[in-house]
């Protein structure tokens, strides 16, 4: 076991250990967000027949600047029987398939339509205003890749070639497990020297903006017997979580716990602020993350380790999206461990500004409740001054 790892060499470890996930099959209703474990292939040509793209008239190219006969018409779901013909126009709707004879479509608003007789605009173009079938996508063609994520637009494709359910890379089962003597349900009322549970709930937003679909929950107090409990209660998790107790006080009893359960622990202890009580673990290829107590460390320590940990086993990208802006208010000096700052990020309509957002320690989620973006400042890092260039981590969707 490692303790006192850089940041970097912390992630490094966490990366080589989160393995990706088995392939599953869901509903194509419920794949979204999640990444193709399976090429998507059209069944069929796309349109599948040449598919009228404007409201007007099916005609012959011959019949420019003539007055033809109109006779039938063809709308979106009409099987389009009705053959157009010399000196005869078919009405036809968006989306329905041209009628035999057709060579070209002209917009209603071109033509001028008088009882059973139209005038058509001379100067007729081929093929006009039809998108012929198969010329968006070819029968037999890969329309969406393994490894793409999955969007709504995927979905479309899906639905448009028939597919019910899709391989998708299974997202990890999570367990989240709570300590604490002091803490209480966020719903309960404390008594004066209790506290209620932020941790839990904020962490399981956190794990389900980053794909998780499944949280098993638990809390443990400040004794071993419950915590050994849990443990075994987190069997079915990919991924476990545990809020607190993993620093040096006397009911700080996590790391214990999870080497009795037989979590080999790879490093303890990360020169970072916050979240300097980090631990990381694995068994069976499951992963064990002992987070500190503390909201913010704990917040930070799951952006940084554990989401991505999590996007790697979805196969998805590991690194969260960054944006450079400016600082709307100065950093000052760095101290001897790498600083992860809780910042507001902004577009003002011309740059993103990048607020600090300084509080009184790792446990003020007060003053840090705007925050969706993280500020890196390696140990040492002089002071930079109100409008200086920084990269921000977002954390969360920007204002």
């Amino acid at each position: 076991m490692k303790k006192m790892v850089h940041p970097d060499e912390a992630l490094e470890m966490v990366l080589a250990a989160a393995k990706p996930m088995a392939p599953a099959r869901v509903p194509i209703e419920n794949a979204a967000g999640l990444v193709l474990a399976e090429e998507v292939v059209a069944d069929r040509p796309y349109p599948p027949f040449d598919r009228v793209m404007m409201d007007g008239y099916a005609v012959r190219l011959a019949d420019a600047g003539k007055s033809v006969q109109v006779g039938g018409e063809v709308r979106a779901g009409g099987a389009g029987t009705v053959e157009v013909a010399s000196g005869r126009a078919v009405r036809v709707m968006t989306g329905a398939p041209c009628p035999p004879g057709t060579e070209t479509v002209v917009p209603v608003e071109e033509v001028e339509e008088s009882g059973a007789e139209a005038m058509l605009p001379g100067g007729l173009e081929p093929g006009k205003h039809i998108a012929p079938m198969g010329s968006e996508c070819g029968q037999g063609e890969v329309v969406a890749r393994k490894g793409w994520e999955i969007t709504p637009l995927v979905v479309a494709n899906l639905a448009a070639y028939g597919y019910t359910g899709i391989g998708v890379i299974s997202p990890p089962v999570c367990a989240l497990v709570t300590t604490g003597d002091e803490i209480v349900q966020w719903g309960s009322a404390p008594a004066a020297h209790q506290i209620r549970n932020a941790n839990a709930p904020m962490l399981a937003v956190q794990l389900r903006a980053a794909g998780v679909r499944k949280i098993l929950r638990g809390h443990a107090g400040d004794s071993m017997g419950q915590l050994r409990a849990m443990m075994a209660h987190t069997g079915q998790a990919d991924v476990v979580v545990i809020s607190g107790g993993v620093s040096m006080g006397a009911y700080d009893m996590v790391p214990d716990a999870l080497r009795g359960h037989g979590v080999e622990v790879h490093f303890h202890k990360v020169s970072q602020k916050p979240g300097k009580p980090l631990l990381f673990g694995s068994k069976d290829g499951r992963l064990y993350f002992g987070l500190p107590g503390n909201p913010l460390a704990c917040h930070v320590c799951l952006h940084r380790y554990v989401v991505p940990a999590v996007r790697k086993m979805m196969g998805r990208p590991e690194r969260a999206c960054a944006v450079r802006g400016r600082l709307a208010a100065p950093l000052a000096k760095n101290g001897a461990r790498t600083l992860f700052q809780l910042c507001s990020t902004e577009w003002d309509g011309r740059q993103w500004t990048v607020t600090p957002l300084a509080g009184r320690g790792s446990a003020d989620i007060h003053a840090a409740a705007r925050a969706n973006s993280c500020e890196r400042l390696e140990p040492g890092a002089p002071q930079l001054a109100c409008g200086a260039e920084v990269e921000a981590q977002m954390t969360a969707p920007a204002l």
